[in-house]
């Protein structure tokens, strides 16, 4: 490390980085030479001194998988040369206590990219600096995805960050509320939006089927202002090329598998009753964006945007278990606070019970339709079982005497299984059960073949059904 030490010292950064590269097992891109014999970098740049010579330029592996193992010595190294850390935030210019010394440095995209700039990694390189620091892994869980957003605004390190690294609930909590602010989803208490879906038993007709029709046709309505709502927001969620999209995408995939307990005390400590809010609110437009709520004769918003992909079948759980979390991290103390300051504020009866009650309706019609998804699923797995059985039974072939049974087996597996067409394989029996037919046909021990009675089919026929049988069907 000396080299390396020597040339951080005299600022060549040029070398620096290439020394660093090696290390690393990443080629350089050579410099194209032009037809005179200079590089493209002109001589004149080149000859000031070695601090403005053009840094080198780092061949990229096609997937982070393809980094080759570096030494972590190396690793430590490198994040002490490309972070400093400060005694307290008055010192920093940026207001953190972490700062970026190379932000246009490759290093710093090595760092990320492969998934080095984790929370041990830099308590590892900060030892002595960090030692009487209380809450370390929470300050730099906070501070990582802050630093990386003041160096990349446009959000593409914070981006390849939560890919790439193996993070906890402080990193992903702090880098989805960085997006919500960006997006300008979270509100001041006072001003927030107005609830999606609105419950209240008096404005509802309780008398007959008027009254039943009438709640469903408020729901409607209701359905319908609340995707009016989020089409503003939707601009952002919605496209597929959004940074800010794929990032809380990624960062609720990963913030579903670390511990709720955890998640839940970090949401109190260091999240704001309108951040909470916020992050319930964009996650209700999650459950909207991905169809969970979407009437299903409605084929409005798969006309408009036909290369619409579908989410993925395990979204729908990890929305609820998000949401969950969401709503006992403010807890029920938090619910009536919340309550107090929102009527002080506007006057307006906006509490608790309307917010959950309008929450209940969309997950009582996403779980409407998941109970309808498992229902259909069942029938339809049992009719595809039913056709490969039936199949299987009419392609079996009785072996006649004398006939060699590996021939037969052989003559079995090559042959071709052709549909039913007769009038009674159109009914599925009640049970969708398909017996083994009963050959007409049995062969004694001389190998003598004899034709069946009628009596002895149905003899056999009867045994085949027990007198109490249980059978297990799948919806």
């Amino acid at each position: 490390m000396e080299a390396a030490e020597k040339l951080h010292a005299e600022k060549n950064l040029a070398g620096f980085e290439e020394l660093l590269a090696g290390k690393f097992g990443i080629e350089l891109r050579k410099p194209e030479e032009l037809t005179n014999g200079i590089h493209s970098v002109s001589g004149d740049a080149q000859a000031v001194n070695k601090t403005d010579a053009a840094l080198p330029d780092w061949v990229w592996p096609e997937s982070r998988s393809h980094y080759p193992r570096a030494d972590r010595r190396w690793i430590i190294y490198a994040i002490t040369r490309v972070f400093a850390w400060h005694a307290s935030e008055d010192n920093s210019d940026s207001g953190l206590r972490l700062e970026c010394q190379l932000p246009e440095s490759s290093l710093l995209n090595f760092l990320i990219d492969a998934g080095h700039l984790t929370v041990s990694n830099l308590k590892s390189a900060f030892k002595n600096e960090v030692r009487d620091v209380d809450d370390i892994d929470i300050v730099l869980g906070e501070s990582i995805p802050q630093l990386l957003v003041q160096v990349e605004p446009t959000f593409e390190f914070l981006l390849a960050y939560l890919y790439s690294t193996k993070l906890g609930e402080v990193e992903l909590l702090t880098s989805v509320r960085l997006i919500m602010q960006s997006l300008e989803l979270i509100q001041d208490p006072t001003k927030m939006a107005p609830k999606l879906l609105t419950f209240s038993s008096h404005e509802l007709p309780t008398n007959g089927e008027d009254g039943e029709a009438g709640e469903y046709g408020e729901i409607g309505m209701e359905l319908d202002r609340l995707e009016q709502e989020i089409q503003v927001t939707e601009s952002y969620l919605g496209d597929q090329s959004s940074t800010r999209a794929k990032g809380l995408s990624v960062a609720f995939g990963k913030l579903g598998s670390c511990p709720p307990i955890l998640t839940i005390r970090f949401l109190r400590q260091h999240y704001k009753p309108e951040e909470i809010l916020s992050l319930i609110y964009v996650l209700r437009m999650e459950l909207v964006k991905d169809g969970w709520t979407t009437r299903y004769l409605d084929t409005t918003r798969l006309d408009e945007a036909e290369d619409l992909e579908p989410p993925p079948d395990g979204s729908i759980r990890l929305i609820a278990d998000l949401l969950c979390r969401c709503i006992d991290s403010v807890g029920p103390g938090g619910w009536l606070i919340n309550d107090a300051i929102i009527s002080a504020g506007t006057g307006d009866h906006f509490d608790g019970a309307d917010f959950l009650a309008s929450l209940k309706l969309e997950v009582s019609a996403a779980l409407e339709g998941v109970q309808e998804a498992v229902f259909l699923r069942g029938i339809i797995s049992e009719a595809a079982r039913f056709g490969s059985s039936a199949l299987a039974v009419t392609a079996y072939k009785p072996r006649k005497a004398g006939e060699n049974k590996s021939l037969v087996s052989r003559d079995l597996k090559t042959r071709e299984l052709k549909p039913i067409h007769s009038a009674e394989s159109a009914m599925l029996p009640l049970g969708m059960k398909a017996n083994n037919k009963i050959s007409a046909e049995k062969i004694y021990s001389n190998g003598e073949v004899v034709t069946r009675s009628k009596r002895e089919v149905g003899s056999h026929i009867s045994k085949k059904v027990q007198a109490y049988s249980l059978e297990r069907i799948v919806i």
